[in-house]
């Protein structure tokens, strides 16, 4: 998986994301991170959305995490998250890294997360397609 720090423009999708795409989660054994505690009740919300997360794109493959010793977990899936103008995406193995790893989400993040309900809406969907999200339903054009 590519590694980014957090809240830092993300390309990692091959689109050209004019600055609106900013990573959240995309940890590696490479760099450091903020660690520390995040309610249940924010990570269970986190949970669901990640279950139900609305997926624009088809990934031909899984992340894995590498900060685990043995075994580590993997996922594919992505979470967008809708932020003052901006889409913060984090990869499903963001509540591994909470769960197992203690790290701590920018509060930006977490912030924006709880004020979103669900992602198969179509009120999110037009909501992405306000914060520059066409990028993400028209597939990837570069």
């Amino acid at each position: 998986m590519s590694c980014y720090p957090d809240l830092t423009p993300c390309d990692y999708f091959g689109f050209d994301h004019q600055g609106h795409l900013l990573a959240v989660g995309w940890l590696d054994g490479t760099q450091e991170y903020s660690s520390g505690s995040v309610t249940e009740e924010d990570y269970r919300h986190l949970e669901t959305l990640i279950e139900t997360a609305f997926q624009p794109l088809l990934i031909m493959g899984s992340h894995q995490c590498n900060l685990c010793q043995f075994d580590g977990v993997s996922g594919y899936k992505n979470l967008f998250i809708l932020d003052q103008g901006a889409i913060l995406v984090a990869p499903e193995l963001i509540l591994h890294y909470i769960n197992q790893h203690h790290y701590l989400p920018p509060k930006r993040f977490m912030t924006a997360m709880r004020r979103i309900e669900s992602t198969t809406t179509l009120d999110y969907k037009k909501q992405l397609l306000a914060t520059h999200g066409q990028f993400l339903l028209k597939g990837n054009q570069s």
